[in-house]
């Protein structure tokens, strides 16, 4: 998985990030008051888990939908070194947008607009199809599932068939969604990597206390060789096979702990298997992603300089 293209397959988010200084309160209303600053907007969701894939000079095939709007246009758009992106319009969606609001360094309110709806069927079998395409000429391929409507269960497992089918393993992080998980649509997926909350839907006996026991029943429930839990600022555990592996977290100064996440399953990603050595890069990268504020994948040269 090293040198070819991984093939990304997940929701985009726009994510858009304003900032301010804290006034205090309104006069008017009991209601907090902020100077605007400034304002930063970036790719989210399954987007910046390609953006962090491309940091590390990973090439990728991104297979994506978009509302017929302007934000969506934006996606289409872009362009990178290293990314072949297929992304569809859905003239029926709005493109999921997230908006945060930062004052005096505190996050005081998200935004969120956009469409969840699954897909119609017609743009499912042009989806399905675009896969098929480059499946041969991609390395494996990773599903990020934000659950805004891309995938649902059916085709979630016709893209699982069709991999192991042409001898490409499937790598999942999947989100929980009204505190609802759906993995158990990747049965039998080669890896999965979940955090505690999605562990917990998953298997209510989990216990952080227990995680190799715990580990095992995942592993057992979703029929996958490989299951990571991401643990935060303990780092991680993983069972490979039959080994368990606890990996710790690396020690940064935090500024934003969002999308460190997304920057752990990328930096798996770029190394293309699942061992001792490619957790440990994994968990420094994703330290490095929480010294950054908002949704902004680190650098090369940060990871360089990082003890």
């Amino acid at each position: 998985m090293r040198k070819k293209p991984v093939l990304l397959v997940g929701d985009v988010i726009y994510d858009v990030h304003h900032y301010g200084k804290d006034k205090g309160f309104s006069i008017e209303a009991p209601v907090p008051v902020a100077l605007h600053k400034c304002s930063t907007a970036s790719w989210g969701g399954a987007g910046l888990v390609a953006r962090n894939l491309l940091a590390l000079r990973k090439p990728v095939f991104f297979v994506s939908v978009v509302g017929a709007d302007d934000y969506g246009r934006e996606f289409l758009a872009w362009r990178s070194p290293n990314l072949i992106k297929k992304f569809f319009v859905d003239k029926n969606r709005h493109t999921m947008v997230k908006e945060r609001f930062i004052s005096g360094g505190k996050k005081v309110l998200r935004w969120n607009r956009g469409d969840s709806r699954p897909v119609d069927k017609r743009l499912e079998e042009k989806i399905l199809t675009a896969i098929k395409r480059v499946l041969p000429h991609s390395s494996g391929v990773l599903i990020a599932d934000y659950r805004h409507g891309l995938l649902a269960r059916k085709l979630a497992q016709k893209i699982l068939k069709l991999a192991h089918q042409v001898g490409k393993e499937v790598w999942v992080d999947s989100q929980v969604t009204r505190g609802k998980a759906n993995h158990r649509w990747y049965k039998g997926a080669d890896f999965v990597c979940v955090n505690r909350n999605e562990a917990r839907s998953i298997d209510r006996r989990f216990d952080e206390k227990d995680i190799q026991n715990s580990l095992k029943r995942l592993q057992k429930i979703l029929n996958a060789r490989n299951v990571t839990i991401k643990l935060g600022a303990r780092g991680s555990a993983s069972l490979l096979g039959k080994e368990c592996v606890l990996t710790p977290a690396t020690r940064v100064k935090e500024v934003d702990a969002v999308g460190a996440g997304d920057a752990f399953f990328a930096a798996l990603a770029k190394h293309g298997e699942i061992s001792r050595q490619s957790l440990s890069y994994a968990s420094r990268w994703a330290a490095l992603a929480t010294t950054v504020s908002g949704t902004e994948p680190p650098t090369l040269s940060m990871l360089n300089k990082l003890k």
